[in-house]
C-alpha cells in the first residue's frame, strides 16, 4: 500500500512472447522480422518447419519458468470477468489517496486502514477507506481447462488436464471442444 501513483496504471499496452517460429495472429505480428543468421533459421534447419506442440504428459518440473508449446483440446472456458491489478482508495478522515498494487491476481484482501500518518492522528474512525473503482485498473481474465488429446491418452489411462489462465486480449479467442497448440 502506498500514497505514490503506481506506473502500471499508466500502461497502455500488453507484452505478448511469441515462441520461435510462430507468427502471431493480429497485424504486426502474422511476419517475424529475422536477419538470415539468427537462431531460428538454424532451428528450421533441424525441424520441418512445423510447430509442434507437447502432450500434457510430458510436462516435467524442468518445463517450470520456460515457454512450452502444449497440444490439447478445451474442455472448459469460464466467463470472461475483470480482475483487480490495482486498487485506489480514498480515506474519508484525512482525503488522501491510496494505491494498493495486487500481487496475487486471483484474490486480494481490500485495505481498511489509512496508512497516512495524519490520519491516525486525528483520532476519526480508522476503517475510513472506501474502494475508487473508475480510479482502479482491471484487466479481462479467463480461465481455461484444457485436456490431453484422445489419441494422447494410452490405452487404459485417465486423460490429464490442466487450468490457463488468460489476461487481457487473449481472452474470448478459445471456446470449448477447440483443439489448440
Amino acid at each position: 500500500v502506498t500514497t505514490e501513483f503506481p506506473p502500471i496504471l499508466m500502461r497502455r499496452y500488453e507484452l505478448r512472447i511469441l515462441p520461435l517460429g510462430r507468427t502471431g495472429t493480429h497485424h504486426p505480428f502474422k511476419v517475424q522480422h529475422r536477419d538470415s543468421k539468427s537462431l531460428i533459421d538454424a532451428l528450421d534447419k533441424h525441424s520441418k518447419n512445423t510447430l509442434t506442440g507437447v502432450s500434457l504428459r510430458h510436462i516435467r518440473s524442468q518445463s517450470m519458468g520456460h515457454l512450452v508449446t502444449i497440444r490439447g483440446m478445451i474442455v472448459r472456458a469460464s466467463d470472461v470477468k475483470p480482475c483487480c491489478i490495482v486498487a485506489t482508495y480514498t480515506c474519508d478522515n484525512c482525503g488522501c489517496e491510496i494505491y494498493q498494487v495486487v500481487q496475487n491476481k486471483r484474490e486480494f484482501m481490500p485495505q481498511r486502514l489509512c496508512p497516512a500518518p495524519d490520519c491516525g492522528q486525528q483520532g476519526g474512525v480508522k476503517d475510513s477507506l472506501h474502494l475508487q473503482t473508475r480510479g482502479s485498473k482491471f484487466e479481462k481474465f479467463q480461465e481455461l481447462k484444457i485436456q490431453e488429446l484422445p489419441n494422447q491418452v494410452p490405452m487404459g489411462h485417465v486423460p490429464r488436464s490442466m487450468s490457463v489462465h488468460c489476461r487481457g486480449e487473449m481472452t474470448r479467442l478459445a471456446t470449448p471442444g477447440g483443439d489448440l497448440i
